[in-house]
């Protein structure tokens, strides 16, 4: 998987979290719950271009994990290498961990979307997918390696898991197989 130079991978908004980071909310905002900075917000759920940026990744990464197989160890190391692209020196702790929650649903989503793609595939084919194929215990195993690297990656950062933590996706089809 090829990446990008850090510096390249920053956009405005990226440098604007080290320009501008005062660990301030805007009263009222979106973000105020959760204690999140501006700048974050933005590049999380505004910067359109950074969020395909983390989807591409994450598609890159599924892939690895269905098509190839992945270690733990492979797998925590490539989240942490694009996590650490966005965790920048002085932001603040709900910055930091809203980053990690945002990077590991990323990770839940696109593992649900690649492995419906893959289930679709293979129905197609004839093949049924229940709860003990394969591909099912694979979508699982993806979810609990987001749930160890993140775990992990908290407690390198010094923050509290309940910070970071992601609910699990249940496994479901998005389509049902045309009964016969």
């Amino acid at each position: 998987m090829s990446i990008e130079h850090r510096d390249s991978l920053h956009s405005k908004n990226v440098d604007s979290v080290r320009r501008e980071n005062t660990g301030e909310v805007i009263p009222g905002g979106p973000d105020e719950q959760k204690g999140i900075s501006s700048s974050v917000f933005n590049l999380l759920f505004k910067d359109l271009v950074e969020s395909e940026k983390i989807k591409l990744y994450m598609d890159e990464l599924q892939h690895s994990v269905y098509a190839e197989g992945v270690t733990q160890a492979e797998f925590s190391a490539r989240m942490s290498e694009l996590t650490d692209r966005y965790i920048v020196k002085g932001m603040s702790r709900k910055d930091k961990a809203s980053i990690i929650r945002y990077i590991s649903a990323c990770a839940k989503i696109e593992s649900h979307v690649k492995a419906n793609l893959c289930a679709i595939q293979q129905t197609a084919s004839g093949d049924t997918v229940t709860e003990d194929h394969e591909l099912v215990c694979t979508y699982h195993a993806s979810q609990d390696m987001v749930n160890e690297w993140g775990r992990v990656y908290a407690d390198t950062h010094h923050l509290p898991k309940e910070w970071t933590a992601t609910p699990d996706l249940a496994w479901g089809l998005w389509h049902e197989p045309k009964s016969e």
